[in-house]
C-alpha cells in the first residue's frame, strides 16, 4: 500500500496499528509471502455484521503456508480461490 495515502487515512478506533482497503492488505500479502518464500491458502476475513454484509467483512485475514525449498513452479495465488475472489473484489 502507498503509506503516504494510508498515513493520511483517519483510523476508525485509536488503537488501531493499520487500517487497509482490501487491494490494500491484498497487495501487501501477496508482496509478504513472495518474499518471504510462503504462499497464500487463504484470503479473506471474518465478522460479517447481518446488516452490513455488502461492506465485507470487520477483520481481513490471509494465512500464509512456507513453500518447500525445491518448489520452483508457481503456486496458486489467493486470487485464484473462490472465496478470496469475492473478498478482493468488495
Amino acid at each position: 500500500p502507498d503509506s503516504k495515502a494510508v498515513a493520511h487515512r483517519p483510523f476508525r478506533h485509536a488503537d488501531h496499528e493499520r487500517e487497509w482497503t482490501r487491494a490494500e492488505f491484498k497487495e501487501w500479502a501477496e508482496r509478504v509471502a513472495q518474499e518471504h518464500g510462503y504462499w497464500i491458502s487463504e484470503l479473506g476475513g471474518v465478522g460479517y455484521l447481518p446488516e452490513l454484509e455488502a461492506n465485507g467483512p470487520c477483520t481481513q485475514l490471509c494465512i500464509f503456508e512456507r513453500k518447500e525449498e525445491d518448489e520452483n513452479a508457481e503456486l496458486p495465488s489467493a486470487t485464484s480461490t473462490s472465496s478470496s475472489s469475492s473478498f478482493a473484489e468488495q
